[in-house]
């Protein structure tokens, strides 16, 4: 499953995904905001397409408006507003049990560096937290969780087929062009791979 898809999945199972759209060439971007843009393909491998991460609205428009006339008809480019992450973390969805990890900042914090704030496993018969209990508040333990559910029902399919699932999740904020949040943190979703 590739970004795309991934992104597609996600809408359709009712997680809070990441409010992707389609660049069209009448497309304009809001002033004020960091944008992500990136090129896709609805199938196939995705790894190593031209992206733009964390730019200002006219640049990452000339970008998209390059990728439309770089790539030709019937290319995918798609947007989004660039987030600043408060906690982000992955949840592992294997068929007897689910594991929340959570640490502070940006995912990059957890799959480079390794760092755990807070591990949450949960099984039929127990629930296991591991690390900075408390690191996710309970409302924020309680969303993930549910949200976790509700990808387990949804997505049992995959599951069936596939030795785990990963949800990636951050609690983010979109950014100022200085890269400050801006507004409240929400839980976004932003990839959904099998293993």
């Amino acid at each position: 499953m590739n970004k795309l898809q991934g992104f597609y999945r996600l809408r359709q199972g009712g997680l809070p995904a990441v409010p992707w759209q389609t660049f069209a060439p009448d497309t304009r971007l809001e002033e004020g905001i960091l944008w992500t843009v990136r090129s896709a393909v609805e199938r196939g491998d995705d790894q190593n397409l031209p992206r733009l991460v964390g730019a200002p609205a006219a640049e990452a428009e000339t970008f998209a408006q390059g990728l439309l006339g770089e790539l030709g008809p019937g290319s995918l480019v798609v947007y989004y507003p660039y987030f600043v992450a408060e906690k982000s973390g992955v949840i592992e969805l294997s068929p007897f049990r689910t594991v929340i990890e959570a640490v502070r900042g940006d995912l990059w914090n957890l799959a480079t560096g390794g760092e755990h704030d807070e591990t949450v496993v949960i099984t039929d018969e127990d629930v296991e937290v591991m690390g900075d209990e408390g690191f996710l508040s309970p409302t924020e333990l309680d969303e993930l969780a549910d949200c976790a559910l509700r990808a387990r029902r949804r997505f049992r399919g995959e599951l069936g087929r596939a030795s785990a699932l990963y949800l990636e999740w951050s609690y983010a904020c979109k950014s100022d062009l200085q890269k400050r949040p801006i507004g409240p943190a929400q839980l976004v979703f932003y990839e959904l791979r099998a293993v």
